[in-house]
């Protein structure tokens, strides 16, 4: 019996080999690649326990669904726009930040550029800068002082100033005043550095004028003013936890475009809702 052994092309063999091994190789190397198959789908932010009004309201770990805050619904609606879901959790600034470093939160606002700050997190930008067309918000820093004083602010120099001053602890403005070789004297919230205030502990106080100038208002305290022109401006952001940027480069960055590109629509349309 003839038995007839089909030809076979070994070169073609080889090739199919080949392409076959490199198509896996390829795939393998598109799954290794940080935000293209496996993007988050969770983004755990945390923000400050004490009241930025309007950025975020209410003091505590509650958040009000109906009124949360500006900032906050920006944050959430961004994410959302990126295919994210948002675990909002509250605590102290400072605890914040290390939890952001500590990668138990992926996210937090509103932080101003600090470069030491990048220890903690991502800002973002480029090169280790923030960039403000990116940023979250923008506050003020005012200086406050009990009616009658003479304590007062160039717009280079603090005049009259016979004591220290008071600021929020852990806010970037502490560090500003220092370097400036101000006596600083820090209190967890606005509140309780107003009645540092009253009590003559302090000579005056460096605050969030969007803070401080909502619980002047709505507080009913006339012994306290605020004195022009502002210590300084700054804009704010939202920091990302470095190795959420690292494992979804692409989502991060849409995420903080869609930021920039609803702050300012949404900041006009909700700022109605919350002066009520």
């Amino acid at each position: 019996m003839r038995v007839i052994v089909p030809s076979v092309d070994i070169g073609k063999g080889l090739e199919m080999v080949k392409a076959t091994f490199l198509m896996v190789c390829g795939a393998l190397v598109l799954m290794a690649q940080p935000g293209n198959l496996f993007a988050a789908s969770v983004l755990k932010v945390a923000f400050e326990d004490k009241e930025q009004f309007p950025n975020h309201l209410g003091d505590g770990t509650a958040i009000d669904p109906a009124k949360p805050g500006i900032s906050v619904e920006i944050v959430k609606a961004a994410a959302e726009a990126v295919g994210l879901q948002v675990e909002f959790t509250r605590m102290p600034w400072k605890r914040c930040l290390e939890s952001l470093k500590a990668g138990q939160v992926d996210a937090v606002f509103n932080s101003s550029f600090q470069p030491e700050r990048l220890e903690y997190g991502a800002y973002p930008g480029v090169d280790g800068k923030a960039d403000p067309n990116l940023r979250i918000t923008t506050i003020g820093f005012s200086l406050y002082r009990k009616k009658g004083d003479a304590v007062a602010w160039t717009g280079k120099e603090f005049t009259n100033l016979n004591g220290p001053i008071g600021a929020p602890t852990g806010y970037s403005i502490v560090a500003d005043l220092k370097k400036m070789g101000i006596a600083v004297e820090e209190a967890p919230a606005t509140d309780m550095n107003l009645k540092k205030l009253d009590m003559g502990r302090v000579s005056a106080l460096v605050l969030q004028s969007v803070t401080a100038d909502q619980i002047l208002k709505t507080g009913g305290n006339t012994g306290i003013e605020k004195v022009e022109p502002p210590i300084v401006v700054k804009d704010y952001y939202v920091m990302l936890n470095h190795d959420f940027v690292k494992a979804n480069p692409d989502q991060a960055q849409r995420f903080w475009a869609k930021v920039a590109e609803l702050r300012d629509p949404m900041t006009n349309g909700l700022i109605g809702k919350y002066a009520q």
